[in-house]
């Protein structure tokens, strides 16, 4: 079967050499992309873990973040949350500020959207395990996004 590379018009930008995808929460997913190629991803579990993964960390270009929005319609459920998303937040925010590395916060909505469409990759149906898919999904919608990534159909 023959296939056809894809990216958006226009020209092709370098992707950086290291971007790090997240889905913060208290199981944080993470997604490392070299050159703009899915290098490895997994999920820490628990606050404690991601601070040993985050300082674990010799090189970072680039992070990538979904943003944590609480809307008044679900907010209900959220209480009583230790609200873990938002610790992991200020973990990556006080680690890309120490280290001078760019952060991107986006929405949850589209790179859940497009990134099984743009990836080929299928979300695990266990929510638990499912966040580094949701980073490795965030990775490759900015990388679209910012026309760095090629895709094959």
């Amino acid at each position: 079967m023959n296939s056809t590379k894809v990216q958006l018009p226009g020209q092709q930008e370098k992707p950086p050499t290291i971007l790090l995808a997240i889905d913060p929460g208290k199981d944080t997913g993470w997604c490392i992309f070299l050159d703009g190629k899915i290098k490895d991803f997994g999920i820490c579990r628990g606050l404690e873990e991601f601070i040993h993964y985050m300082e674990s960390l010799d090189r970072v270009d680039q992070i990538v973040m979904e943003e944590f929005r609480l809307f008044k319609h679900l907010a209900l459920q959220q209480s009583g949350s230790r609200m873990e998303v938002t610790q992991a937040e200020g973990i990556v925010k006080a680690w890309a500020l120490r280290h001078k590395v760019p952060l991107a916060l986006q929405p949850a909505q589209d790179p859940l959207k497009m990134g099984p469409m743009w990836s080929g990759v299928v979300m695990p149906r266990n929510h638990r395990n499912s966040h580094s898919i949701s980073a490795l999904y965030h990775g490759v919608y900015w990388l679209v996004k910012n026309n760095m990534w090629e895709w094959e159909i």
